[in-house]
């Protein structure tokens, strides 16, 4: 998944990675960072915090 600004660019790009299934853990999530993107204390903090919604973007197998 990408995060992008209000003009459409590029900040961050997460990605899930787990050994286990996806259903079964939270999984750790790596975050990507634009070399472009000046990277300030509170777009870190709100990447840090975002990371663990990931898992609600993705539909569980069996759910519909």
């Amino acid at each position: 998944m990408t995060a992008v600004d209000e003009a459409g660019n590029e900040v961050a790009s997460y990605r899930r990675l787990s050994a286990r299934p996806w259903r079964y853990s939270t999984g750790t999530v790596e975050i990507r960072v634009n070399p472009e993107q000046r990277l300030a204390n509170d777009l870190t903090i709100a990447l840090a915090l975002s990371a663990p919604w990931l898992s609600s973007y993705f539909q569980r197998a069996g759910t519909g």
